[in-house]
């Protein structure tokens, strides 16, 4: 795609300060510059925003209008992206590239977002799946050997992920 200037978004948990900084260290080895990298306001799922938190997301998006970077990379659980969104749809931010991550590409809340679209174009990416030698067979055999009765709970069956329709339904994805 050629693109040398990119913004970085991450959320300030695990999942974004990681992702980042690794992302930072592998464009050091090429011809793509950081314009900047900005950290987003994580609110909790039980919680609202706070006003500072709605300040920082306008001043973050502030920054996007004035940068001459056009692609964004957001590493960021979807959460902090529902708020996110509609403050660049408040501002009318449009005619980014949206790069993705697994978290939050196929989330339902963003993709109901109808007006989304004038903020230009997302692409979703995901890691590689890297398969664990060994892991099915031992599934398999793990289920032959039997084991202990599952807990009940007032009369009613219960299922711990343990039980064989839940092994079954799992070997059908692989």
């Amino acid at each position: 795609f050629r693109w040398n200037w990119i913004v970085v978004l991450a959320s300030g948990d695990d999942y974004g300060r990681e992702n980042g900084h690794l992302l930072s260290q592998r464009l050091a080895h090429r011809d793509i510059c950081i314009a900047f990298q900005e950290t987003l306001p994580t609110p909790q799922p039980d919680q609202t925003m706070t006003p500072q938190d709605q300040e920082r997301l306008e001043a973050i998006v502030g920054k996007l209008q004035q940068s001459t970077a056009r692609v964004v990379v957001v590493f960021s659980p979807e959460l902090a992206l529902h708020n996110f969104f509609r403050e660049v749809l408040r501002q009318n931010f449009t005619g980014a590239v949206w790069i993705a991550s697994e978290s939050w590409a196929i989330d339902p809340v963003l993709h109901n977002l109808t007006e989304l679209q004038r903020a230009g174009t997302f692409l979703g990416i995901t890691t590689q799946s890297v398969p664990i030698p060994g892991f099915s067979e031992f599934r398999v055999r793990r289920s032959r050997l039997g084991r202990p009765a599952l807990n009940r709970s007032s009369g009613g069956a219960t299922c711990n992920q343990e039980c064989d329709t839940c092994l079954n339904t799992t070997e059908s994805f692989n």
